[in-house]
């Protein structure tokens, strides 16, 4: 297991570091995120959301080895890492959501095809990383504050599925319904929620630094 367990995290940092090679958004500071994402090309949000689904299907495959892990110190550590980043990449997902949202109404029929896929993803991530992460918290005792996870009005996913469906019927006719619409998506969302918190906390229950500790005695 310990083999299994390692191999996977190589894989998932060779993939981590793949996507940084085609995309620079995983190492923007936090406080320009949001005005970076908004000059992306609509082409550019679409492909990298495809980047963010692949890192987050890699953490959770990871997830699985949790009882595992929880037997010692080192993978109880990997787990808070992995817990970590993937709440980063969902606030990075979630900027890219929001972007794209606000550009609905002015997309192309395959753009919104594929911006309605990406949405129902995104939702469906934020209800399974809801589930782990306080699952993880729980088992782990993490000093983990989670953010207000986006929480979209019931039946909004229907409705964009048929103003998107219309949109191919009748793409002068559309705008203002699609405009209307991603107005109610883009409800409850909000970019500047995601604020450092309990830093201190985390620090001193991620070990990383015991090495610097024993140097110095």
């Amino acid at each position: 297991m310990y083999m299994e367990i390692s191999k996977a995290y190589s894989n998932y940092i060779k993939y981590y570091m793949n996507t940084c090679l085609k995309t620079d958004m995983l190492t923007k500071p936090r406080k320009k995120l949001s005005d970076e994402v908004r000059t992306l090309r609509t082409a550019d949000i679409l492909r990298n959301y495809e980047f963010f689904e692949g890192m987050c299907t890699q953490i959770f495959d990871m997830f699985q080895h949790t009882n595992f892990c929880k037997q010692t110190r080192l993978f109880s550590n990997l787990i808070f890492m992995l817990l970590k980043d993937l709440m980063e990449i969902y606030r990075i997902y979630y900027n890219h959501i929001t972007a794209v949202l606000e550009r609905f109404p002015t997309l192309n029929v395959t753009e919104v095809q594929k911006a309605l896929v990406m949405y129902q993803n995104f939702v469906n991530l934020t209800e399974a990383i809801k589930n782990k992460a306080n699952k993880l918290i729980y088992i782990f005792n993490f000093p983990i504050t989670l953010p207000d996870f986006y929480n979209p009005e019931k039946g909004l996913i229907d409705t964009l599925r048929v103003v998107v469906n219309s949109a191919k019927e009748d793409a002068a006719g559309s705008g203002a319904k699609m405009k209307e619409v991603s107005s109610k998506l883009r409800a409850g969302m909000n970019r500047e929620q995601y604020s450092e918190k309990d830093q201190d906390m985390e620090a001193f229950y991620f070990d990383c630094n015991v090495l610097e500790k024993l140097e110095g005695q």
